[in-house]
């Protein structure tokens, strides 16, 4: 977590700060890249710091429905990996959906979907490097109506 706080009366000068918070729990539908309503507020032991506008903030989405198979499921083996997936927030083309999937490996794959397959699955592409999946999307996949189903040979 990053914020800005005023350093002194005046003038106003910014400086940044980083610092974990435990029981920090992001919204069930995910946060927007920059959300102009978020906002922190201090109880400081030298008096508390009104709520104040976050300016900079990650975009970190959600899923409502998270499925993922794989066939064969058997360890140390090649393996298409399934996955069905629902947004609980609007996905937008060209989004990047990072998975990890610690524990397993392969060499690094670079896979581009033809048309068809760009249509049905709404995804251009997808890049494999252990032990990140990283999938762009070829189309908007709107929040709680559209399953996003993967199959990756």
């Amino acid at each position: 977590l990053n914020v800005s706080m005023p350093q002194g009366l005046l003038p106003v000068v910014y400086t940044s700060i980083r610092f974990e918070v435990d029981g920090l729990v992001i919204p069930v539908r995910g946060i927007r890249q920059n959300q102009a309503n978020i906002q922190i507020e201090v109880v400081a032991s030298a008096g508390p710091i009104l709520p104040i506008a976050i300016t900079s903030s990650p975009a970190i989405g959600s899923f409502l429905t998270r499925e993922l198979r794989f066939s064969p499921a058997k360890a140390r083996e090649g393996t298409d990996l399934r996955m069905r997936l629902k947004v609980a927030m609007l996905a937008e083309q060209g989004d990047i959906i990072e998975i990890m999937l610690p524990g397993f490996t392969g060499d690094n794959t670079d896979f581009i979907f033809d048309r068809d397959e760009t249509s049905r699955f709404k995804i251009q592409h997808v890049y494999w490097a252990s032990p990140k999946l990283t999938l762009m999307l070829a189309d908007n996949i709107e929040a709680d109506e559209e399953e996003l189903p993967v199959v990756i040979p």
